[in-house]
């Protein structure tokens, strides 16, 4: 009985040891153990399934290492990868870097791969890049200097900040290509020299920046602001204390402004760098009107505060008016048109008749006889380089009433009528005091309301030496003017503007 007892109890002992012993195995082989990755590969065929040190978004990728049969998860830079099991082992898992959101990602988690399964995780550190983004501008300088701009200059040292911007293959500034020999590279920026010569720029790239890398172009919007351009002058001969706008492009950031050699130190620019306005200092002297930039300079050809260069008559000492009474008369009173400088002549006529021409009633025509246009040296030149320049005050509305330029020779005319739009649409037209009108050669036509030009100078003028000139009023429509007209005119002159 006693043997039988222990007999039992051994077996009831070993069975336990025995039930133990396989619950222990149970418990080691199903215990998953933590991933380790050692090296990251190119996913191709031998011999290009070498190392690498580099990744890209879209990239196919093989993680090497162990304990990676498991693995439930695949971060590039915190941001998953799709797992296939099909190619996973427990020696590497072949996955697709995802696209990387680069600015909202942390600059400690960019770089960083990290692969995790139910007992723990693993990190690995690469370089993970792809198409360039350009987040920002700044002026490359020292602080407070560098800060971020909205407008570049030609010329100017730039810091392009932004993710992927290594090893760019062309940098391009309206399509004018950067010299990428002096660029410097950050980690997170591109430090460039702005083409200093527009000439050649892509007008449909205007304010824009590409930059190319080998994974590809981002383009950038900023404002690309090249040397200043005046197209107008709103009065050239002006009176001190009176406003003058000027009219044009990429007036920003200016360095200094002259008005007929004297400087102006106090003037308004647009927010959109496209008009100026000054008041009119004491002027002593005549010259060109000049402004400067970090983009450029920019000259006009002829002198402002300038009522002798070229002038045909000036009222005053130079080719006195013609006809008499019956033209238009002349005048220095300054009540009715203030802000001039000496004499001027009037023009003026109540409503006026349908195709009514008739210069000879009394106030339509400002004409001179035989005046000098131009030099004869320069009978050879381009139309479009001359024009015809005068002052006008309108201080009353004008709608309806054209006035004619006109030469000499073949009754070429310019028909100037401010109160028109461009779609024919007349409206009540009047000038704040005395404003400039520049009448390019390349707008006379032949005839009243004709459409052919002159084909040169000799051929607008006859004799460049000696030619006669005309301004003259007439209403040229089917109905009567919509209003009278009383102008002053004056410096009426020939200069090259081109």
């Amino acid at each position: 009985m006693k043997k039988i007892l222990l007999t039992y109890i051994y077996n009831a002992l070993l069975c336990g040891v025995t039930a133990a012993f396989v619950l222990s195995a149970c418990k080691d082989e199903d215990e998953v153990s933590v991933p380790v990755i050692t090296e990251i590969r190119n996913y191709a065929a031998s011999p290009d399934d070498t190392v690498v040190q580099t990744i890209q978004a879209g990239q196919w990728v093989v993680v090497m290492g162990s304990n990676l049969s498991d693995v439930s998860q695949v971060l590039f830079g915190g941001i998953p990868a799709t797992i296939n099991s099909t190619y996973s082992t427990d020696q590497s898992i072949v996955i697709q870097v995802p696209s990387i959101p680069f600015p909202s990602v942390p600059k400690d988690k960019l770089n960083v791969i990290t692969v995790a399964n139910s007992t723990g995780m693993a990190s690995f550190e690469i370089n993970v890049t792809g198409a360039p983004i350009v987040s920002h501008i700044r002026n490359n300088a020292a602080s407070p200097d560098d800060a971020i701009v909205d407008a570049i200059f030609p010329d100017q040292q730039i810091n392009i900040v932004g993710y992927n911007l290594k090893g760019a293959t062309q940098i391009t500034f309206q399509g004018v290509e950067a010299d990428l020999s002096s660029v410097v590279y950050t980690d997170s920026s591109a430090i460039v020299q702005v083409p200093s010569d527009f000439s050649n720029a892509d007008i449909t790239l205007a304010n824009m920046i590409n930059y190319t890398t080998p994974l590809g172009t981002v383009a950038f919007h900023i404002g690309i602001i090249g040397p200043p351009l005046v197209t107008n002058i709103s009065c050239e001969n002006p009176s001190e204390g009176s406003t003058v706008y000027v009219q044009g492009y990429n007036f920003v950031s200016i360095d200094s402004l002259k008005f007929g050699g004297t400087l102006i130190s106090d003037f308004e620019a647009s927010p959109d760098g496209s008009t100026l306005k000054f008041v009119v200092p004491n002027l002593t002297k005549s010259g060109p009107f000049m402004v400067a930039t970090p983009g450029g300079k920019f000259k006009t050809i002829f002198n402002v505060n300038d009522a002798t260069t070229g002038a045909l008559c000036n009222f005053d000492d130079i080719s006195p008016i013609g006809w008499g009474g019956s033209g238009a008369t002349v005048s220095d009173n300054s009540a009715d048109f203030p802000g001039n400088k000496g004499k001027y002549a009037v023009l003026q006529n109540d409503i006026v008749p349908p195709w009514d021409w008739q210069a000879w009633n009394g106030g339509r025509i400002i004409i001179l006889d035989k005046v000098k246009w131009i030099p004869a040296a320069n009978e050879a030149d381009a139309l479009d380089l001359w024009a015809v320049k005068f002052e006008i005050n309108v201080p009353a509305a004008w709608n309806g009433n054209s006035l004619f330029v006109s030469s000499e020779n073949n009754d070429y005319k310019i028909t100037y009528e401010p109160w028109k739009d461009a779609t024919g649409k007349t409206f009540k037209f009047k000038t704040e005091g005395w404003q400039t009108i520049t009448l390019p050669f390349s707008l006379f036509r032949k005839g009243w309301g004709g459409t052919i030009p002159p084909t040169d100078l000799k051929d607008l003028l006859g004799n460049t030496e000696s030619c006669g000139f005309a301004i003259q009023t007439m209403n040229i429509a089917s109905s009567n003017s919509a209003t009278s007209l009383k102008a002053a005119v004056d410096n009426i002159r020939v200069v090259k503007i081109k």
